[in-house]
């Protein structure tokens, strides 16, 4: 006799290769978290360049004070200190925008954990569905087979016993 086929079996692939498809997903959104990390990191380290710059001019102008300076390098040192501080600005607004990018991804990685779960569930329902099918089936054929055996066995104490009444 045939072994029976799983009816489900189709649906369990799929939900099976949807559950494996998630899992890439939630892999690529680590992976796309991290370099968004990692990009924040590098802003960040710029802006405290930045900010380790304009300390040392004010200590360089602060030397030239005490040693004496021209009026115009005076002049020339506040423009550039306001350059520094607008590019340090401008960097404070690149990680500002960073954080927020950090935070999105952090929130699609979330989204793909919770889809990762429930194709996981989805797919135990199908296998708990599947082992209880089969041992459904295996408890039928073992069924089958002793009572073809008592049968059998029936028949053969009969053949006996219509033998020796001969």
């Amino acid at each position: 006799m045939a072994k029976p086929k799983y009816r489900l079996q189709v649906v369990e692939n799929m939900r099976a290769t949807a559950k494996s498809q998630a899992a890439e997903f939630v892999a690529l959104c680590r992976q796309k978290l991290a370099d968004e990390e990692r990009e924040l990191l590098r802003r960040k380290g710029l802006v405290i360049e930045i900010k380790e710059r304009q300390q040392e001019e004010r200590e360089q102008m602060f030397l030239k004070i005490q040693t004496g300076f021209v009026a115009s390098e005076m002049m020339a040192h506040k423009e550039y200190m306001l350059k520094l501080k607008d590019t340090e600005n401008r960097l404070q607004a690149e990680v500002d925008n960073q954080q927020m990018i950090v935070e999105k991804a952090k929130q699609e990685v979330d989204k793909a954990l919770v889809k990762l779960t429930e194709a996981s569930k989805e797919l135990k329902v199908l296998e708990t569905h599947h082992e209880k099918w089969t041992a459904t089936v295996k408890k039928e054929a073992e069924r089958k087979e002793e009572k073809m055996n008592d049968e059998i066995g029936a028949n053969l104490y009969q053949r006996q016993r219509v033998k020796s009444k001969k």
